[in-house]
C-alpha cells in the first residue's frame, strides 16, 4: 500500500485508476482468445447509487470501446470472467485492484492470453486502438468520477 499510496500523492491534482494488466494461459478448448476484463472489486465494494451509476458507464464504454479494439480480429472480450479481480474476503487474497477500490480509486484487471499479448506487442495498430480506447474512457467516463483527485482518501494514512 505505500507504493499506492505515492503515486495517488503524486497523481493529487488528476483523476486516476488503475489498470492492472496480467497474463493468462492461452486457452485450451476457447478459441478465439479472450480478453477477461475484471471489474468485481467495484461492483462489490461500492454499493451507493452514485458509485453503481458510475460503474454502469464505465461497463458500458468498456463495451463500446473494446468492441471496436477487437473489430476484425478472432479476439474477444467478457466483462464476467473468472479471474475479476476481487476474491471473497474469506480466502485472504487481495488484488491491487481491490485495494485500489477501497481507496475509491477506480481499478479495472484484464487478463490477456499470451496469445493476445503476442498479437498486441507485434501489432502497432491493434496496439494504438487500445490505448486510444484506454483514453477515451478516461476523458468520458473516468473525469467525471468524484472524488477528483487519488490523495483524498490518503490524508491521514501516514
Amino acid at each position: 500500500n505505500n507504493l499506492l499510496q505515492k503515486h495517488a500523492q503524486y497523481f493529487s491534482s488528476k483523476t486516476c485508476w488503475n489498470i492492472d494488466l496480467h497474463g493468462k494461459r492461452n486457452p485450451k478448448t476457447e478459441k478465439p482468445s479472450r480478453l477477461d476484463v475484471g471489474i468485481r472489486a467495484m461492483e462489490s465494494l461500492w454499493k451507493s447509487k452514485h458509485d453503481q451509476d458510475f460503474i454502469k458507464r464505465l461497463k458500458k464504454a468498456l463495451v463500446e470501446q473494446l468492441t471496436e479494439v477487437f473489430k476484425g480480429t478472432d479476439f474477444r472480450f467478457t466483462l464476467q470472467p473468472y479471474l475479476h479481480g476481487y476474491w471473497p474476503p474469506s480466502t485472504d487474497r487481495h488484488t491491487i485492484s481491490e485495494q485500489c477500490v477501497r481507496y475509491k480509486i477506480p481499478a479495472i484487471q484484464l487478463e490477456m492470453t499470451g496469445i493476445m499479448r503476442k498479437a498486441f506487442m507485434e501489432d502497432q495498430e491493434l496496439r494504438g486502438r487500445l490505448v486510444k480506447a484506454i483514453l477515451h474512457i478516461h476523458q468520458t467516463v473516468l473525469s467525471t468520477f468524484e472524488p477528483n483527485g487519488c490523495d483524498t482518501f490518503f490524508k491521514d494514512t501516514d
